[in-house]
């Protein structure tokens, strides 16, 4: 194996490495995007229920 042939993997292994760091960080990217939506979602809908609940507790 000559160094050329070593250098060229060498460099392959590094561009594959980014590239999987890079899709591995855009997907987690995303989870935490929608995890984080789910959860303002689940507040939200918690805090109309109960504001619902309120109005409609007085409205009697």
């Amino acid at each position: 194996m000559s160094r050329g042939t070593y250098l060229t993997w060498k460099a392959t292994g590094i561009l594959i490495l980014i590239v999987a760091l890079i899709i591995l960080g855009y997907y987690t990217y995303i989870l935490l995007n929608a995890i984080t939506m789910v959860l303002f979602l689940g507040v939200v809908s918690i805090l109309v229920y109960f504001f619902a609940l309120h109005l409609w507790r007085n409205r009697r």
